[in-house]
């Protein structure tokens, strides 16, 4: 049908008070929707999103990075993960000068199927292909899963989950991420 219909989707990026440090943390998820994944009947059109925390800006589609001029080493986190089955999060880190990429990293743990307790920590080092130069840009995407196609049976159908500002919404959920307390360290 073509029509975006409020009620059938939900956010899969907001946050959480399960925080590491502070009062806060972001909360990422999969989220279902439409044929097959709606709250509703299949009666609106069929998607599934990887919730996906990033720097940059969207318009129509995802606008990586932001401007940056200095040359880190490494970032670090703490994350805390429910994977749905057996899932792994995923983290993507790119630095640039103008259009030409001098550092990347990732992050990428091995697929699970046990939830943590609680938060552990997490270093993505940056692996520099130019000695010296520094960055104009940087961008990172932390990824509520690795999976590159999703089916229902990632889903975990009618799920009530309670948003901070807006109360319990019920949605289809798989794995969820909570990041905490990012540090882009210096140190060389």
């Amino acid at each position: 049908m073509g029509i975006w219909y409020e009620g059938c989707f939900a956010s899969c990026v907001s946050y959480t008070e399960d925080a590491h440090g502070g009062t806060k943390a972001a909360l990422m998820y999969l989220s279902g929707c439409g044929d097959g994944y709606a709250n509703t009947a299949g009666t609106y059109v069929g998607g599934a999103m990887v919730g996906s925390l990033f720097i940059g800006t969207y318009d129509s589609g995802i606008i990586q990075g932001h401007d940056f001029d200095s040359r880190p080493t490494s970032m670090s986190f703490w994350y805390k993960y429910k994977p749905y089955n057996s899932d792994a999060f995923k983290v993507v880190v790119s630095l640039k000068n103008g259009d030409r990429e001098i550092a990347t990293g990732t992050y990428e743990p091995a697929a699970s199927s046990e939830e943590d307790g609680e938060y552990g920590h997490a270093t993505v080092d940056f692996n520099y292909t130019e000695p010296f130069e520094k960055a104009t840009s940087i961008c990172v995407q932390f990824l509520a899963s690795n999976k590159t196609s999703l089916s229902q049976s990632d889903f975990d159908l009618g799920t009530t989950i309670t948003y901070p500002v807006i109360g319990d919404w019920t949605v289809h959920m798989g794995s969820i991420l909570k990041i905490d307390d990012i540090f882009l360290a210096f140190d060389k």
